[in-house]
């Protein structure tokens, strides 16, 4: 985990600033929930996001399904299917790409695991032009539905070496927002 992510765990949220829309404090969320497919919908909360967001059966439908080769953390291979988490982020009312500028810029998500374990993804590197490297919101391990613990949703990150930001079980994410200030008359770019 970067300095800039521990420290933003660390601040409290900021005050939204001339044009900004209020950004909420991070706070537990409604758990996952069967939907009407019987897949978990993930509530999808904070800043930037619509309001009752979820990735529900209606939000999967819209968006495109993508696969990632990882080493487990018995070492072995495996491919993991689901769907980008920067496209689940995005449907929801992140945005993306060259719109991650200004508060969006400092802007994370906390992925939380039904056991109580989160982790910390920027908003800015949830968007790598690196596809391999994309972290992705899982639902399936080679083929095969998750295994209860595991499942229905785990966050796999390919290129995440150590694997501590790979959450099992994930009920929620939020996107937060660390406070900071843009330089006078660099609002957007620095």
């Amino acid at each position: 985990m970067s300095a800039g992510l521990l420290l933003a765990l660390l601040l409290p949220v900021a005050s939204p600033g001339p044009g900004e829309s209020p950004l909420p404090v991070a706070s537990p969320v409604a758990a996952a929930t069967p939907g009407p497919s019987g897949a978990a919908d993930l509530p999808i909360s904070g800043a930037f996001v619509h309001a009752g967001a979820a990735f529900d059966a209606v939000a999967r439908g819209r968006l495109a399904p993508a696969t990632a080769s990882a080493v487990d953390p018995d070492k072995t291979t495996a491919t993991y299917a689901g769907f980008r988490l920067a496209d689940v982020l995005h449907d929801a009312g992140a945005g993306v790409g060259e719109a991650v500028r200004g508060p969006l810029a400092r802007a994370y998500v906390i992925v939380r695991a039904a056991d109580g374990y989160s982790a910390v993804y920027s908003l800015a590197e949830t968007q790598t032009a690196e596809a391999h490297c994309a972290p992705l919101v899982a639902n399936a391990r080679n083929g095969a539905t998750l295994a209860p613990g595991t499942g229905p949703w785990r966050i796999v990150a390919p290129c995440d070496a150590t694997r501590a930001r790979w959450v099992r079980g994930v009920v929620s994410l939020t996107i937060v927002v660390a406070p900071g200030e843009a330089p006078a008359g660099d609002a957007m770019h620095h």
